[in-house]
C-alpha cells in the first residue's frame, strides 16, 4: 500500500522557534494549517476567512503560507512559517487538529499520527481523499466556495472536541 510508505515516524524537531511554540501550547493545543502550494489559487477573501477563523480559536496555530499570501493582520495565537517539517509537527503531542487541502501526503501523515483533519479540497484527488477521511470519522470536509469564517471555526472546534 502506497500510503504506508508515505507516513513515517517523525524526526526529532530541533530546538528553536517552532519547537518552543509547540511546547508552549500546554493543554490548549496547536492547530496546524498547511494548504500546500494550492493556497496560491485561493482568493484573498478566502484567505481572510481562514485568517479570521483561526484568530478566534482558543488554540495556538501554526500556519504554513507563502509570505506574499500572509494576511495583513495575524492574531497573536498564530505562528506564520513559509516551510515546516509537516510530518514531524503532526507527531508532536500538542497538535490537536490539521487544516489541509486533503492531499495524499497530509492525509496519510495526519492519520498515522492520529490528528483529525479539516479538509479544504481544491482539485484533482483532494475531494476524494477528504471524503474518505470524513467517512471514516477522521475529519470533516469544507467547501471552499461556500466556506465562511464561522463554518470553518466550528469545524476546527468540532474535530478537536468530538471523540472520533
Amino acid at each position: 500500500m502506497l500510503g504506508s510508505s508515505l507516513a513515517k515516524p517523525p524526526s526529532q524537531l530541533s530546538s528553536g522557534k517552532l519547537l518552543d511554540f509547540l511546547n508552549s501550547a500546554g493543554d490548549t493545543g496547536v492547530v496546524l494549517v498547511s494548504l500546500g502550494s494550492f493556497m496560491t489559487s485561493m482568493d484573498q477573501d478566502k484567505i481572510d476567512v481562514l485568517a479570521d477563523a483561526i484568530s478566534r480559536l482558543p488554540y495556538k496555530v501554526i500556519w504554513r503560507t507563502l509570505p506574499q499570501l500572509e494576511p495583513p493582520t495575524v492574531a497573536n495565537n498564530t505562528l506564520i512559517m513559509s516551510w515546516i517539517p509537516q510530518n514531524d509537527v503532526l507527531a508532536h503531542p500538542n497538535v490537536v487538529a490539521f487544516v489541509s487541502n486533503g492531499g495524499g501526503h497530509g492525509a496519510y501523515e495526519s492519520t498515522f499520527h492520529a490528528v483529525p483533519s479539516v479538509c479544504i479540497p481544491f482539485f484533482t484527488d483532494h475531494p476524494d481523499i477528504a471524503n474518505r477521511l470524513a467517512t471514516r470519522g477522521l475529519g470533516v470536509v469544507m467547501n471552499l466556495q461556500t466556506m465562511t469564517s464561522d463554518v470553518l471555526f466550528n469545524a476546527i472546534n468540532r474535530v478537536v472536541t468530538e471523540p472520533r
